[in-house]
């Protein structure tokens, strides 16, 4: 019969603690995404806005015309 490892109760190994900047942490806590992820999203749907509104545009000419 094997003998078992015992462990002390106080260790634990799945915990991991993450020290983070309060500077970055929203109302609900969460953390704010860096501000080059930010404007690359700006950038992404304002782009995504101009497309749409461009083949709109072109389609309303194309059924007119």
């Amino acid at each position: 019969m094997e003998k078992q490892k015992q462990t002390s109760p106080t260790k634990h190994h799945d915990t991991v603690l993450v020290k983070r900047d309060s500077s970055k942490l929203e109302a609900g806590g969460q953390v704010q995404p860096s501000l080059g992820s930010r404007l690359f999203w700006f950038v992404l749907l304002w782009a995504g806005g101009v497309v749409a509104i461009a083949i709109f545009s072109y389609s309303l000419r194309a059924l007119i015309l």
